[in-house]
């Protein structure tokens, strides 16, 4: 597995605040789950406080492709359609050191 956190968030062009500006995983990496979808998953709301580390199972299917050049650079985006999900809670334990070794995502 790949830690998708970034130090310093990229920003391309005109920066524009919004959510993720703060949020050191960026754009995307998101899922929100609507009452209806917690049911089909299981999911009772009260034994997933905020802060619970989860594990996440799933299949997507790409739904969209983009490329485009701007005076900064070229710029690459792809859409995933998650279709099938699997969301558990976490075993106790450092679930950082299971997915990384016992060193830090960027090897130090």
């Amino acid at each position: 597995m790949v830690s998708m956190k970034v130090d310093k968030p990229e920003t391309k062009g005109a920066s524009l605040v919004c959510d993720s500006d703060n949020n050191p995983y960026g754009y995307g990496l998101t899922i929100s789950l609507d009452k209806d979808r917690m049911k089909l998953l299981g999911i009772d709301q009260e034994k997933y406080p905020v802060g619970a580390e989860v594990m996440i199972k799933g299949l997507a299917t790409v739904s969209s492709t983009s490329a485009y050049e701007a005076p900064d650079g070229k710029d690459e985006h792809t859409g995933l359609q998650i279709t099938d999900l699997e969301i558990k809670l976490a075993p106790d334990g450092d679930v950082a050191s299971r997915f990384y070794g016992s060193e830090s995502a960027d090897g130090q």
